[in-house]
């Protein structure tokens, strides 16, 4: 795995950063969110038979402001061998893209259940080479 930095924010260079953001209908804390995404994270390791190591969370946040500089988050991480990161910057909250990114990951499961591991990589295949 390859140095992460959490600032500035390392961000997989072939992922745009949003010109502007959404608040977003997302209910949820920063902790439930953080906790959410972990779940799933593990959930899709179980799911796909290919655990998921070396999570890292980025995510500027300091209790004492409301809204920080910059809301973006990316979740890096392991699988299958392969370094894997989930990037979101279209809300205007970590918490709204936490709970982003929990849902894509969630998504991926639904793709296990009803597909196969098989499908889950040629998606992610297609997707790099969108970018």
């Amino acid at each position: 795995m390859s140095a992460i930095s959490a600032y500035p924010l390392c961000w997989p260079p072939n992922v745009p950063r949003a010109t502007r953001r959404e608040t977003g209908a997302f209910k949820t804390s920063l902790a439930g969110a953080l906790r959410n995404v972990e779940d799933s994270l593990r959930l899709f390791g179980r799911d796909s038979g290919k655990p998921i190591s070396n999570l890292i969370f980025l995510v500027e946040y300091d209790s004492g402001v409301n809204r920080p500089a910059d809301p973006a988050v990316a979740v890096w991480f392991v699988w299958d061998g392969i370094q894997v990161c989930i990037p979101v910057d279209r809300y205007a909250t970590p918490e709204a893209n936490l709970q982003a990114i929990h849902h894509i990951v969630e998504a991926r499961r639904v793709e296990l259940r009803h597909g196969t591991l098989a499908l889950v990589r040629v998606l992610r295949d297609n997707i790099d080479n969108l970018t």
